[in-house]
Formats: structure tokens, C-alpha cells, sequence
């Protein structure tokens, strides 16, 4: 004999002594082989109750499939939401829930920042309370800062460099002038002497060396200090001979 299962006749059938003619009926299976049960609902004999509704009516049964699929929905709600017994109350309390739960946005940020307090720990692996980290970080600002600074300065300089280097082609044109006429007045002369000796064409060591140091001395702007400072340079050694006179 087998356990009594909960079984619907689907078709008539003769069990031997007897036909079996209550289609549609639940069936007594307590009294029957479980051999003989097996055999009789693998055959088509013996359904449930589900498979039964569905043969006789496939859309009913599946609206009261899709309906018992619901209760049980509804009964898994129930059990998450004790005391509450309408659906109004469900939605209420699935709405507050929702307000707690937070936002993909807000669990990035958390992501973020929670990378970003890793990568500064290992910065600064001194940093032992929130306060020592918070204090490291802003000296570290103030020591960028202070570098920003200097790199500005530093560009500045290079530029004010580059801007008074000499061209390549400045450079080439002066040495070949220096080539023609010599070498040009000393370094070390003060700018108001650079500028009376020029004005008088005095601007090379063969020229400077062949005019007599009482006319130098008298060139305004040419003090002892460069008068001292061209005699070293360029030693007078006399006054060009004059050309011969024509006969």
C-alpha cells in the first residue's frame, strides 16, 4: 500500500474488479500499489489537480497559476513586513525601505572615497590618527606651493635668459668683425665710459693704443679707473705715422 497522495482521475479505467468512472474526482491512491499508482499516473490516469485544470481549460489555468505565483509573492512580502496585512501598508513600507537603501551614486562615492583614504595611508604610513594625516596633507600643500612658486621663478629667469642670449648669427657676424678690426673695448668698463668712447669711434685695441692718453683723459665719461683699465688693454705705443707728403 502507499502513502495516500492527492491525485485527480483523468480517465476511466478498469482496475479488475471494477471501472473507475469519476473523471474530474480526486482519487483515493491509499488503496492502491505504489507500483500500481506509479504506473497509472505515468500513463495519463491519475494527474494532479493543476495538470487536470490545464487540460480542460489552458488559459484558466494559467491565470490561477499565475495567481497562486502572486499569493505566494504576496505571502514572502507579508513575512519581510510583520503586522502589516494590506497592500497599501506593503507599499508604505517597501517606500520607506527604498528611502534607506542607498543609491548606486552614493555607494561610488563611498567606493571613492575609501580608495582615496588607502592611497593618501600610503603616503603617509606615519600618519596614525585622521588629525596626523589631516596635518600631512597640508604640509605637503604647502610644500607644492612653495615649489609652484620656485618653478615660476625659474621660468622666469629662463625666459629673461633665452631673451638675452645672443643669435647664433649675432654671435658669427661679431666674430667677424672682431676678425677685421680687432678686439672691441674691455669688460669692465663702467656703461658712461663704454658710451663716450664709442661716440668718439674709440672701439678696438689698435685704435685705443694710438691715441695719446691726455686726449682719452679728456673724453668726458672715461674716469682714472678706466683710463687705468685701458692702458692695461691697450698700451699706447704712439701716434700713426702720417703719410708721406706728395712732391
Amino acid at each position: 500500500m502507499t502513502a495516500s497522495k492527492k491525485l485527480v482521475l483523468a480517465m476511466p479505467f478498469f482496475d479488475g474488479l471494477q471501472w473507475q468512472r469519476g473523471v474530474g474526482e480526486v482519487f483515493d491512491t491509499s488503496k492502491l500499489d505504489e507500483k500500481v499508482a506509479e504506473k497509472l499516473e505515468a500513463k495519463g490516469y491519475l494527474v494532479t489537480e493543476q495538470v487536470y485544470r490545464a487540460r480542460l481549460n489552458p488559459e484558466a489555468a494559467r491565470i490561477q497559476e499565475a495567481a497562486e505565483a502572486s499569493q505566494g509573492e504576496l505571502q514572502s512580502i507579508y513575512a519581510l513586513f510583520p503586522g502589516v496585512t494590506t497592500t497599501e501598508g506593503v507599499k508604505a513600507a517597501v517606500g520607506a525601505l527604498q528611502a534607506k537603501v542607498p543609491s548606486a551614486e552614493d555607494l561610488q562615492k563611498v567606493s571613492s572615497a575609501r580608495t582615496f583614504a588607502r592611497q593618501l595611508g600610503q603616503l603617509y604610513p606615519d600618519a596614525k590618527t585622521p588629525d596626523d594625516l589631516l596635518t600631512a596633507v597640508r604640509q605637503a600643500q604647502g610644500e607644492s606651493a612653495s615649489l609652484r612658486e620656485k618653478l615660476k621663478v625659474a621660468e622666469a629667469d629662463l625666459s629673461a635668459a633665452q631673451a638675452s642670449a645672443a643669435k647664433p648669427e649675432d654671435v658669427q657676424a661679431l666674430a667677424e668683425y672682431r676678425s677685421l678690426v680687432g678686439d672691441l673695448l674691455p669688460e669692465g668698463l663702467a656703461p658712461t665710459a663704454v658710451k663716450a668712447l664709442k661716440a668718439k669711434g674709440y672701439v678696438t685695441k689698435g685704435v685705443v693704443s694710438r691715441i695719446p692718453r691726455a686726449e682719452l683723459d679728456a673724453v668726458s665719461g672715461v674716469g682714472p679707473e678706466a683710463l687705468k683699465l685701458l692702458d692695461g688693454w691697450a698700451p699706447y705705443v704712439g701716434a700713426e705715422p702720417s703719410a708721406p707728403a706728395q712732391g
